[in-house]
């Protein structure tokens, strides 16, 4: 008895459908280890550490060498600068944030076919490795931060001095020697703001696993990540409250009235008088 096509057709769909189904188990690609994109402020699984260690040790040294990426020097602007202070300050704090954003550090790598290569055998792309070096760089970096020090305070600091430099309009060309030295001094905060903001992202998760392959990291990660970011931006003077730069707010000590009578205490007035 001849069989209707409209009889076959539901079990051949259904028979066509298992075997795609049983080769796609059979050749299916096991996929990546990592998440497509990790930010800084989400947890690092340990699984995620390991991989990032492979590739890391693997890397060849001269590539590595000196490599400095996120932790780049305070403002040095030229005095031949026209913008105001105002759009310098915005130019050096897109600068910082491209330091952090995974993307262009992806499009650096890609250059590499050192990396490329090692990343293709750990089924890894190089904007996952990007991004994750990145979250366990910054989770090092945090972990060399003392616990006493209170980062959200440094932070609320840095928001008032930097808001200051953002309202100031004035063509930076245009300053004197001593004003263009102080919005100097002033803009070192513009890398402090930006370091402390950063290194409060990491969850304490990250901090506490980073610290436990301390000891594999240092051999592992860029020195950048390997000590304490804030430390090379300190200033004993100015954290002690002692100003370096006479700022317009404060006065000159040229302007404060004194004889060398009144200076010497009464008894060295004698000594000297002898």
């Amino acid at each position: 008895m001849a069989v209707s096509g409209s009889t076959l057709r539901p079990g051949i769909v259904a028979l066509l459908c298992g075997a795609l189904l049983v080769s796609a188990c059979g050749c299916e690609d096991p996929g990546s280890p990592l998440v497509s994109h990790k930010h800084p402020d989400e947890l690092i699984t340990k699984a995620e550490l390991e991989v990032l260690k492979r590739i890391l040790g693997k890397l060849p040294e001269p590539l590595w060498a000196d490599w400095r990426n996120c932790y780049i020097p305070t403002p040095d602007w030229p005095d031949t600068r026209t913008l105001p202070v105002s759009e310098l300050v915005d130019e050096e704090q897109r600068k910082l944030n491209d330091r952090w954003d995974a993307e262009l550090l992806k499009a650096r790598f890609d250059q590499s076919r050192a990396i490329k290569l090692i990343l293709r055998r750990e089924r890894v792309t190089t904007e996952q490795f990007a991004s994750l070096l990145l979250s366990v760089g910054l989770a090092t970096s945090r972990s060399y931060v003392p616990k006493e020090f209170d980062l959200a305070a440094y932070e609320r600091r840095g928001l008032i001095i930097v808001k200051q430099l953002k309202a100031d309009g004035r063509p930076y060309e245009g300053l004197t020697e001593d004003e263009r030295e102080q919005v100097l001094f002033r803009a070192v905060w513009i890398t402090r703001l930006d370091r402390a903001t950063r290194l409060l992202q990491p969850p304490a998760e990250n901090v506490a696993l980073v610290k436990r392959e301390s000891e594999l990291l240092a051999k592992l990660l860029p020195d950048e990540f390997l000590k304490n970011p804030l430390d090379e931006l300190a200033d004993p003077l100015e954290e002690r409250g002692v100003p370096f730069i006479e700022l317009p707010d404060s006065g000159s000590d040229a302007d404060i009235p004194w004889t060398r009578s009144e200076a010497l205490p009464h008894s060295e007035r004698g000594a000297a008088a002898l």
